[in-house]
């Protein structure tokens, strides 16, 4: 994976911030279909919060990292094409009709971001490298919590009892 001049702040192959930033994008996508689906207000609430504050992550990386729109090849962040392309490879069987399908999924690929952003912090040289990494790390953990609450204002029961929610979607490693 190769690094373009000028795109090392943050100690990470373009390919791997891009990624990131194209995750970001999607989760903010899976909240807002799963917003649609809820029937509770509370849950619904919380379901668009989530989505806003993943699309501040990707504004986040992006301030921190201005160079990427041209690492990513688009003005504005990641491409639908980058993003749906994304949402197939990571999440091939995701049924976006079923708001238990996607709070199980989208909990296990906030559990896949609590473990990128924890290697990104690890391999970072650069001390603001490693805070922008370490705030994502834990934003993403709260982000578990508040999709267990919302997992259990709609079903009732506790996200943890479902067998497939305890296993992360992984993100790439590098």
């Amino acid at each position: 994976m190769a690094e373009r001049e000028g795109l090392g702040s943050l100690d990470v192959p373009e390919s791997i911030y891009g990624f990131a930033q194209a995750a970001e994008a999607t989760m903010a996508w899976m909240y807002r279909t799963a917003a649609q689906l809820a029937d509770n207000p509370k849950s619904r609430v919380g379901l668009e919060h989530l989505a806003t504050a993943e699309d501040s992550h990707a504004r986040k990386l992006a301030e921190v990292y201005p160079a990427i729109a041209s690492a990513i090849d688009a003005d504005d962040g990641p491409s639908e094409w980058t993003i749906s392309r994304l949402r197939k490879e990571m999440i091939p069987n995701l049924d976006v009709n079923s708001l238990g399908s996607l709070l199980i999924t989208a909990y296990r690929i906030e559990q896949g971001g609590c473990e990128f952003y924890g290697r990104w912090a690890e391999v970072s040289a650069r001390p603001e490298a490693r805070r922008v990494a370490e705030h994502l790390r834990t934003q993403e953990s709260q982000h578990r919590k508040a999709i267990a609450a919302r997992y259990r204002d709609e079903f009732g029961t506790d996200i943890e009892g479902e067998p497939e929610a305890h296993e992360s979607i992984p993100w790439p490693r590098w």
